[in-house]
């Protein structure tokens, strides 16, 4: 069962493997020629292409009750980005480190500490006019981008940051065009086990559809298709059939989502179907199954957000077990202090008691995080 910590602070939720050292050796020692063959390359053209650094610091202060007691918690990521992009190519390099300071204040045994520092992206981008290929480490998307995507490659959920990047992996990746809205997706993959996948992908009648086939890792394998459009109100939906190498595991996996706009407020629900997810809480484990979002069968996400000005946005995100009927609700506020510093204030309010997914009794009365991003 998730646990509190796990789900409510700020990056808790990762697949946990860990970067390789001689991987690692070998992309710095790529990043180290890329860099000084570009400068060579800028002593004959007259054109610049500088090489741009950002970065990042994004500190998490976390409070929450569990019975009687209150526990803290003080989470500090900062993120170092180097990009660089000319006609012909784009260079792109992502590395964090994560300092948890809670363990000052009270020890959570149920958290995995964080790999740090971590490589989350490290890739060079070559665009031709017949296809663009990709080398290195870089993040893979097939289906409909978003907070439940049944072809996801790691299904992960950071309840309190539902955007935040996913680690890319390390593969060969070629994009193919086949018309202007349209093409194949393909990659090829040292991570795990004969890991690749194709996508081909259309838009008709203002939808966009696609195909997917991906073999995640031996006896993990997945085929399915999704579409998304506007008839009225936004529509999205996904089906996805996972099996293993010998077709003895199968199961079914599904998503169906609805949005709208009006003027300030966007509203948005999708319902997440797992075949072999656990349809009572006497079979619940302690465990998620494998390539799933969570232990039950059925799920509903919604989300509310409301744009006040350019400064202030609130609203609130609620993930729901339809098994045992729990739910987290995640009221939230967001407020730009200057053009790079902002503030996120949410409270994560579990429902749930006894043995439901979603319990105060495991999870905690309630949470509150205070979070102050800094762009540089």
């Amino acid at each position: 069962m998730l646990k509190f910590p796990k789900i409510l602070s700020q990056n808790k939720i990762y697949s946990g493997k860990r970067m390789e050292k001689k991987l690692f050796t070998i992309l710095i020692i790529l990043l180290f020629f890329s860099i000084l063959s570009r400068a060579e390359d800028e002593s004959v053209k007259p054109k610049h292409y500088p090489l741009r650094f950002t970065g990042r610091l994004r500190d998490d202060f976390i409070a929450f009750k569990v019975g009687d007691n209150y526990q803290f918690m003080n989470l500090l990521e900062t993120r170092l980005i180097l990009r660089q992009k000319t006609d012909k190519l784009r260079f792109y390099f992502d590395l964090r480190g994560y300092w948890d300071f809670g363990d000052t204040f009270t020890k959570f045994e149920d958290i995995p500490q964080l790999p740090s520092p971590q490589l989350m992206r490290l890739f060079w981008r070559f665009y031709k006019p017949e296809f663009t290929w990709t080398f290195g480490k870089t993040y893979i998307n097939f289906g409909n981008a978003g907070t439940l995507n049944i072809f996801e490659m790691e299904k992960e959920v950071n309840m309190t940051d539902l955007s935040y990047d996913k680690a890319g992996i390390f593969s060969l990746v070629f994009d193919i065009p086949l018309g202007e809205m349209s093409g194949i997706k393909t990659y090829l993959s040292g991570d795990s086990e004969g890991q690749t996948g194709i996508c081909i992908f259309d838009n008709k009648f203002n939808f966009d559809y696609g195909a997917v086939l991906n073999r995640k890792n031996k006896d993990v394998n997945i085929t399915g298709v999704y579409f998304k459009g506007d008839i009225e109100i936004g529509i999205n939906g996904s089906w996805g059939y996972h099996f293993d190498d010998d077709f003895v595991d199968k199961f079914h996996e599904a998503t169906l989502g609805f949005d709208y706009s009006y003027k300030s407020a966007v509203f948005s629900a999708s319902f997440y179907y797992n075949e072999i997810g656990a349809s009572n809480v006497n079979d619940y484990s302690s465990t998620i199954p494998n390539d799933t979002y969570f232990i039950a069968k059925n799920y509903m996400f919604n989300s509310l957000m409301i744009i006040y000005d350019e400064f202030l946005s609130f609203g609130l995100n609620n993930f729901i077990n339809l098994v045992d009927g729990s739910s987290i609700i995640i009221p939230f506020a967001d407020y730009t202090i200057s053009n790079k510093l902002y503030l996120n204030a949410q409270i994560g309010i579990a429902t749930g008691t006894d043995g439901d997914e979603f319990s105060k009794d495991t999870l905690g009365d309630f949470s509150i995080l205070l979070r102050l991003d800094y762009k540089f």
